[in-house]
């Protein structure tokens, strides 16, 4: 209702135009985790797309941005007051670097004609939710559907998350008890199977991938025994979310079969029912009876008629989950996923040294070398500084103060120096060294320590450049 609503005010003489176009007044920008000046950008940004739909003519209302949304009464009170048909807010809400932008537009009587949204994958991606929203304004429909290739979003372009699927393989046992024979005065009997499986537990349902084969010899007057093989996929419904439960399910197979010397091979239907023990564990085991029936005819023992075989199964399974799988699961729940793309990281961490315990003698725990570390999450980079010096303390009196300090042996500079490691960069960022005494043109000393060493060092800053994306600014 509220897209015909909207689509007659676009397309039907409104109650205010500037020529052929829809005046609309642009309410205050407002976001939630979002710094400032970005909503205020939002706002602008909104509005250069509205007008290049060519369909509107833009006022503001007030100023940039605002602390609260504005309600519908007071849409509306802004629409009257310009004399404009529609009154427009946008609003950006954050978590870490996801956000929702949200468009809602009113009318001069508070009625909500259109609302709509998109989500974005940081700042940049911004410009092109927003236009998107003005052009399904425009349009009288849906952003998701107004995608153009320039206006794909980086959250959009992002691989969809699945869901991961325990899978298990391992070993079938069973028989075959054939009812409907080729031979009706044949023996009855009972020919053994063994197969391999590979099953796969979505939670909601299994499935498996069996490759079985059958023989037998029951009837000591048949040199030709029976004996056949299939492959076939199974689809089962769990009745339990439990350890132990049961299960039916159904399955198709290509089998080929020769029974009392007459030999055929086709499609082979199948259903079962069955008992799961241990679905939580690593070992699992499926007791299971069913029923198969050969689609394919084979041609009756003394009458040629056709025959489409058909009785039942009993099988054990025994499958075991993949070990090394989830041993990888595992570490990349650990260390992070690393195929993703990382739009956005997270400001530079600075983590300061400790403090030098008492009676501790300087280095006897490691000196302070700055180096950057690669967070688990690979998002963020941690310069490691040295803490300022007290008023009134000497150098080295709680441990080095400048990074990576190295005392040159018999109170004499070290001849190898220090090596600031300011060539790795991690999103954009890298340690910028800070010249000693004899080489800063800054006049930044490093002092003699008390117990009269010399000391070399580069202490190491955070640079950042602005090569990568940008950033939403502080982080929660």
């Amino acid at each position: 209702m509220r897209t015909l609503l909207l689509a007659a005010l676009l397309t039907v003489a409104p109650v205010a135009r500037a020529g052929q176009q829809l005046v609309v007044v642009l309410l205050p920008a407002t976001g939630s985790n979002v710094p400032e000046p970005q909503i205020a950008a939002a706002g602008d940004v909104l509005r250069a797309h509205l007008e290049a739909t060519g369909k509107f003519v833009v006022l503001r209302a007030g100023a940039g941005t605002a602390a609260a949304e504005a309600t519908p009464a007071e849409a509306a009170l802004a629409a009257r007051s310009a004399n404009a048909s529609l009154a427009v807010a946008v609003h950006v809400a954050r978590l870490a670097d996801s956000a929702i932008v949200r468009l809602a537009a009113y009318g001069p009587d508070g009625g909500v004609l259109h609302t709509d949204q998109l989500g974005a994958l940081g700042a940049d991606d911004l410009d092109p939710a927003l236009r998107r929203l003005a052009d399904a304004l425009a349009k009288g429909s849906r952003a998701r559907q107004v995608a153009e290739i320039d206006t794909v979003t980086a959250r959009e372009e992002a691989p969809l998350r699945k869901m991961v699927s325990s899978q298990a393989y391992g070993l079938r046992l069973g028989a075959l008890l054939p009812v409907k024979r080729p031979d009706p005065d044949g023996t009855t009997g009972g020919p053994a199977s063994l197969g391999l499986v590979w099953q796969y537990d979505a939670r909601s349902w299994l499935a498996d991938v069996s490759l079985e084969g059958f023989v037998s010899n029951l009837d000591s007057r048949r040199a030709d025994r029976d004996r056949g093989g299939s492959l076939g996929i199974g689809l089962y419904l769990p009745l339990s979310r439990q350890d132990t439960g049961p299960y039916v399910g159904a399955g198709l197979a290509y089998a080929a079969t020769r029974f009392d010397d007459r030999s055929g091979s086709g499609l082979q239907g199948r259903a079962a029912a069955g008992l799961l023990l241990g679905r939580l564990a690593d070992v699992s085991v499926r007791v299971e009876l069913g029923w198969f029936v050969n689609a394919f005819p084979i041609r009756q023992v003394g009458t040629d008629r056709d025959v489409y075989v058909n009785g039942g199964t009993v099988s054990l399974t025994l499958v075991s989950t993949d070990a090394a799988r989830r041993r990888a699961y595992r570490h990349s729940r650990a260390t992070g996923p690393q195929d993703l793309p990382r739009p956005l990281a997270a400001w530079p961490t600075l983590n300061l040294p400790r403090p030098r315990e008492a009676g501790e003698r300087v280095g006897e725990r490691g000196l302070s070398a700055s180096r950057i570390v690669n967070s688990p999450s690979r998002s963020a980079a941690h310069l490691n500084l040295p803490r300022p010096r007290e008023a009134g303390e000497r150098v080295g009196e709680r441990g080095l103060s400048a990074s990576s300090d190295i005392v040159g042996p018999h109170g004499s500079a070290s001849a190898a120096g220090v090596q600031a490691t300011a060539s790795q960069e991690v999103d954009g960022c890298r340690a910028c060294a800070l010249e000693s005494a004899a080489a800063s043109s800054d006049g930044a000393e490093v002092p003699t320590p008390a117990h009269g060493g010399s000391v070399h060092a580069r202490l190491l800053l955070p640079c950042c450049t602005s090569g990568g994306r940008a950033r939403w600014g502080s982080a929660l």
